[in-house]
């Protein structure tokens, strides 16, 4: 299955249930009058609508603008591009609202940067990108065996970091360095 219909299929598979307990009766099956289904597309834009609404955490963040990325949505990723690195700390960390300490993270929602940097050829979403991947490469905290750690503040390693930092690595070209992180990792757990 293609990622993208992955995406498409989203509510059909189910997933989009962790929401409707906040919606509606009915928002997913049939529309206001209780009348047909609803299309595939009105119940993709109430996901999409529901995603960025609770989204805050540099992770959300990041998670939120691959899932608009790979369903084509242009400006939506520019839009949030330009937001993650508005609010990028000063060492480097994208997207930093309310988690001081958060560092894999923090690179979720680098591959989206760099997407929105090369469409708009926006200079200032190219140096947030490479500011990002000069605080990895160069500044990160990590074990002695060069494993990044998930936050600033505790040496601890997290799975969640294989999906946070490696495919920042790759998309920066840097692949030798997303395989150690992602082997060292597991090699941690």
């Amino acid at each position: 299955m293609q990622r993208r219909d992955f995406l498409a299929n989203l509510p059909a598979a189910g997933l989009a249930a962790g929401f409707s307990a906040s919606l509606p009766p009915g928002t997913f099956s049939a529309d206001a009058r209780g009348g047909a289904p609803e299309k595939k597309e009105n119940i993709i834009e109430k996901v999409k609508l529901a995603m960025l609404s609770m989204q805050r955490a540099a992770w959300e963040q990041g998670v939120a603008m691959q899932a608009m990325l790979e369903l084509g949505e242009s400006d939506l990723v520019i839009l949030m591009a330009k937001d993650a690195v508005l609010r990028q700390s000063q060492d480097g960390r994208l997207a930093m609202l309310g988690e001081e300490f958060a560092l894999t993270d923090a690179a979720s929602p680098g591959e989206a940067v760099l997407w929105a940097a090369k469409k708009t050829g926006d200079p200032v979403l190219m140096n947030g990108f490479n500011k990002m991947l000069e605080y990895v490469l160069n500044k990160a905290p990590r074990t002695k065996e060069g494993i990044i750690y998930h936050f600033t503040n505790i040496p601890q390693i997290w799975s969640d970091s294989n999906y946070m930092l490696p495919p920042f690595l790759a998309a920066a070209g840097k692949y030798e360095e997303a395989v150690r992180q992602l082997e060292g990792v597991w090699g941690f757990l």
